[in-house]
C-alpha cells in the first residue's frame, strides 16, 4: 500500500535511501563517522522542513508492514530553501566540516515536481512498486512536468524511465556523477 511517510517510519526508510548515499558519495557521508550520519540523518528525517523529512516521502508498506519501497519528491522550486535548511543544520552541528564547499549546482528545475530519490528493497524489486510510485506522483502534485536523474551509469533505470514517457531533456553533474535530467508532462495526469 503506497501512503504518506510518519515520522515513526524514519528508522525503516534510512536503510533504503542510505543506499543512494552510499552510491552517490554523499558528502556528509564521508565526512562523519557511520553512527553519527545516521543519528544525524535520522534527526534530519523527522523534522518536518528538511529535505530529507519524512513529510517529502511516500513509502510502499507490504501486508507484513515492512516499507519495500520509498520516494522523496518535492516541488523543484523549493529546493534552494530545503538545501539552505540542510546546510544550516549541518554548519550548527558540524561547524568543522563547512558543508558548504559541497553545495553544488541544482539538481531540479522550478518549474518540476521534483523525484529526488526512489528506492526499493533488493528483495522486493521486480514486482512494479517503483512503477506503482510513478503513477502515484500526479495525485500528490498539481504540477505539469515530473523531474528527475538518472546516473548515466544505470541503464535499467534510464530504460525504465524511458518506458515511462520521461525523455531526457539535458545533462547535468552533481556531488561530482553525471545525470540525464529527465522529465515527463503529465497534464493529462496519465504516468
Amino acid at each position: 500500500m503506497l501512503r504518506q511517510a510518519k515520522v515513526t517510519d524514519i528508522y525503516a526508510i534510512y536503510p533504503l535511501i542510505n543506499i543512494i548515499w552510499e552510491d552517490m558519495d554523499f558528502p556528509l557521508k564521508r565526512l562523519l563517522p557511520d553512527k553519527i550520519f545516521q543519528d544525524t540523518m535520522l534527526n534530519l528525517m523527522a523534522l518536518p522542513h528538511s529535505k530529507f523529512s519524512y513529510t517529502n516521502c511516500w513509502v510502499n508498506e507490504e501486508e507484513t508492514h515492512h516499507i519495500s519501497g520509498i520516494l522523496y519528491s518535492y516541488a523543484g522550486v523549493r529546493e534552494a530553501e530545503l538545501d539552505e535548511q540542510f546546510f544550516s543544520y549541518i554548519d550548527t552541528h558540524f561547524p568543522e566540516l563547512n558543508i558548504r564547499q559541497y553545495a553544488d549546482n541544482r539538481e531540479a528545475h522550478d518549474d518540476e515536481w521534483y523525484l529526488d530519490s526512489l528506492v526499493v528493497d533488493y528483495h522486493y524489486r521486480g514486482r512494479g512498486i517503483a512503477k506503482m510510485f510513478f503513477k502515484h506522483l500526479p495525485l500528490v502534485t498539481n504540477a505539469t512536468l515530473i523531474g528527475l536523474n538518472c546516473d548515466v551509469h544505470n541503464p535499467k533505470a534510464k530504460l525504465l524511465y524511458e518506458q515511462l514517457g520521461f525523455k531526457t531533456t539535458e545533462m547535468m553533474m552533481f556531488l561530482g556523477h553525471e545525470y540525464y535530467h529527465m522529465q515527463k508532462d503529465i497534464s493529462d495526469a496519465m504516468l
